[in-house]
């Protein structure tokens, strides 16, 4: 493992070897992760690894907002917008064996079991409520999703899932599920609906070739001013009170 700094910030830099066909590399919080095919050539797996480092070393210094992706913090007191309506989050000890959580009156109800540190605390108040806004947005997502594929493609997906995401926007996995991530609940409504079409794009075409973008075009013309929103504006995405997602339906992309 290797420290490196790329604009004043320090990254942990990793390479594995993987079953994967293809070599890639990707950025987790504060570590780039390149993973090698295990089955190359010893002289490969060294071209590939230089290669991957150099390009996302210069991605990093070229636009650090897009690798920087803001972490999710729930805690006691705090006030956010979802689908419209602000909510609270109660956070308060109880008796027993399990932490539990409730919704009563738009207060997301933290109960945690006493005895917790402080870091353990913490994670079980993220899992907690986000487990309760992804329960909630869900269905609303899922919706969204359809609605957009009926406009635009008419293509065949599996399931809508709601997942952290720390380097990627969304993903469309091989077997047909758009996976979303979970700070897009926070996202302008416009640019949600260039992620869903994005990964809706990705059921015809794996690749991000010329075919790919003028896919995505045909339902997004200006699919390209909310690429760079999103790359831009990265740390911004986080529970917040108002304005939020889904605050202004009436200004959606779908009208």
């Amino acid at each position: 493992m290797e420290e490196v700094e790329i604009n004043g910030k320090h990254y942990l830099l990793e390479m594995f070897l993987s079953k994967n066909r293809n070599a890639t590399a990707r950025v987790k919080q504060n570590k780039i992760i390149i993973k090698i095919p295990n089955k190359w050539p010893e002289t490969e797996k060294s071209k590939a690894f230089q290669k991957l480092k150099a390009r996302m070393f210069k991605a990093i210094e070229k636009n650090p907002s897009k690798f920087e992706q803001p972490e999710i913090i729930f805690n006691d007191g705090q006030q956010f917008t979802l689908l419209g309506v602000v909510f609270n989050v109660s956070v308060q000890n109880r008796q027993g064996k399990k932490s539990t959580v409730k919704l009563k009156e738009n207060v997301i109800q933290v109960k945690l079991v006493e005895g917790l540190s402080e870091h353990e605390a913490e994670k079980q108040v993220h899992f907690l409520v986000r487990k309760t806004i992804s329960k909630l947005a869900l269905p609303m997502l899922t919706e969204r999703v359809k609605i957009l594929n009926e406009k635009h493609f008419n293509f065949q997906f599996k399931n809508v899932k709601i997942k952290e995401m720390t380097s990627r926007w969304g993903s469309c996995s091989p077997n047909g599920s758009i996976n979303l991530s979970l700070k897009l609940l926070f996202a302008p409504e416009e640019v949600l609906d260039y992620v869903i079409i994005h990964e809706l794009a990705h059921l015809k075409i794996k690749n991000h070739g010329e075919a790919f973008w003028n896919l995505v075009k045909s339902a997004i013309p200006d699919y390209k001013e909310k690429k760079k929103w999103l790359n831009a504006n990265a740390y911004k995405l986080k529970p917040t009170a108002p304005p939020s997602l889904f605050t202004n339906s009436n200004n959606s992309t779908l009208n």
